[in-house]
């Protein structure tokens, strides 16, 4: 799987968003709290949107509409998860009896402050719990500075958050 905006920072990430879903306008922006990356933003040349179809040639043209729908920039004109898994792209995927959209906001009971390690290292321990096979022990890991260790497993790139991946 190729990531399509391996950004290096923010605002570089910004950048490459915008060289494929194109410039945006003041109302795209308007949600942006950040003043410095608004006027990044606005500094940067005009691009015309890139197709879809021309970045995945050989995709499923209803997978290239959902794709379309779901790289939106401003929040509220995207998809919705609900809009998302009913698409006509996802039909095979998805049973409305098994899986009916909540009908009241869940709380997940989380802690809005928490900061980026803790929340890493939470969808680090979510996932071993569901494979296990993940945790896999390598004497040289702990030669190796675990904040810049890369774990690719099944095309999902994680980072361990500067926390040791060797079991304790």
């Amino acid at each position: 799987m190729k990531n399509h905006f391996p950004g290096t920072e923010c605002l570089n990430q910004l950048k490459l968003i915008a060289n494929v879903v194109g410039s945006m306008s003041d109302a795209d922006i308007g949600f942006i709290n950040n003043p410095k990356s608004c006027r990044y933003i606005k500094s940067l040349p005009y691009t015309a949107d890139v197709p879809l179809a021309n970045l995945y040639h050989d995709a499923n043209p209803l997978a290239i509409d959902l794709l379309q729908k779901m790289l939106v920039f401003y929040p509220s004109k995207r998809i919705s998860v609900t809009e998302a898994v009913q698409h006509r792209y996802m039909s095979t995927l998805y049973n409305p009896s098994a899986n009916r959209p909540a009908e009241v906001p869940i709380d997940l009971d989380i802690n809005e402050n928490l900061g980026e390690d803790t929340i890493r290292e939470m969808i680090w321990k979510e996932i071993l719990y569901y494979h296990p096979e993940a945790n896999v022990y390598d004497p040289l890991l702990v030669l190796i500075s675990a904040s810049t260790l890369a774990c690719n497993y099944k095309n999902l790139q994680l980072f361990s958050c500067g926390r040791s991946l060797v079991s304790s």
